[in-house]
């Protein structure tokens, strides 16, 4: 099929792209986690595209990101352990899209016993749910980049290798979905992103922090100047999500959403800052590393170009620009933007 180029690199499969609204009008979609960060962006985009959506989340949730969003979602109170709860949801919503999003860990360091409710059995109760259900045709697992632990280029066969705890919960959800698959039938598939930022992204991760940092006047400290990630806007994972949740013949896949180019945490904030003229200084190696910090990492997104047609759009300057013209006028945000 013909591929539609965008300012920065091949955007979606064309015909995909004009066919979104399509793909997704009045579909009935259940996600978990959509107080999150990647999970309000999800379903802001996906009640654009007017779809069905519900909510299921946990009473004490914020719900910052989605304020705007409450009359135009179903919310359902309850807690990724409740396997009761879930499978009660599952039954009277009777989707056929489920994302499950919701995890710990993710921006903040929580127990360990935390991590592996939350991420790991938290996945089983959730994807038995469906399983048992019978009806969902098609569940998509949000994993992490941190599966893999570190490494350049990294594509979907290579070994997880998590050097944390959160990696390893994740990917002890990525076997659980797919030992469902293979042994119920359910139709799941994972999504690995990167290094995401963008609009809502929590403080406590780097973009963010650095962006913040400067437009309040305080100087910025670095873990480590030698770390690179590989950083995707947050728009174009959701236009990933969105092609998983509705594509055709990609059951038992995972895909990567990555930019395949490795950026290093002082090159950033030094794009940030001169973006912002440079009002503060920055401080590298100026705090210690986390223990299991990943030092060097990048993904390899061809598996999703050539069966999803999708690659990133926006590079990283404009997608900088992007965020900090959001933070410009949200800053009063920032202190409840902590974590998510």
């Amino acid at each position: 099929m013909d591929k539609l180029h965008g300012e920065f690199g091949i955007t979606l499969n064309q015909e995909y792209k004009f066919q979104l609204p399509q793909l997704w009008d009045k579909r009935r979609v259940l996600l978990t986690g959509a107080t999150g960060f990647l999970g309000s962006h999800l379903a802001r985009k996906l009640v654009e595209l007017n779809a069905q959506v519900w909510s299921y989340q946990r009473r004490c949730s914020g719900n910052l990101s989605t304020a705007d969003l409450t009359d135009k979602i179903q919310i359902v109170e309850g807690h990724c352990l409740d396997s009761e709860k879930i499978g009660e949801t599952v039954s009277s919503v009777d989707p056929e899209i489920v994302f499950h999003m919701a995890a710990s860990g993710v921006s903040h360091q929580v127990v360990p016993e935390t991590l592996f409710q939350v991420n790991t059995l938290g996945t089983l109760a959730v994807a038995q749910a469906c399983a048992a259900q019978g009806r969902v045709r098609r569940f998509v697992y949000l994993g992490s980049c941190a599966e893999y632990g570190p490494g350049f280029k990294l594509t979907e066969t290579s070994p997880l290798s998590p050097s944390d705890l959160y990696g390893a919960s994740k990917a002890d959800g990525h076997h659980i979905v797919h030992a469902l698959r293979q042994s119920q039938g359910l139709p799941a598939i994972t999504v690995r992103p990167f290094a995401t930022y963008g609009p809502w992204c929590p403080t406590s991760r780097l973009i963010s922090h650095a962006i913040v940092s400067t437009l309040q006047g305080k100087d910025i400290q670095l873990r480590a100047n030698e770390q690179q990630r590989d950083f995707i806007f947050v728009d174009d994972v959701i236009n990933g999500l969105l092609l998983t949740g509705v594509l055709p013949n990609i059951e038992g896949k995972t895909f990567n959403l990555s930019t395949g180019r490795a950026t290093s945490a002082k090159q950033v904030v030094e794009m940030i800052l001169e973006q912002l003229h440079h009002p503060v200084k920055m401080f590298p190696s100026a705090m210690p590393l986390r223990p299991g910090e990943i030092l060097q990492q990048s993904g390899d997104s061809s598996l999703a170009r050539e069966l999803l047609g999708w690659s990133y759009v926006v590079d990283l300057e404009l997608g900088l620009r992007k965020t900090i013209d959001w933070w410009k006028s949200n800053i009063h945000l920032a202190a409840e933007l902590v974590q998510a």
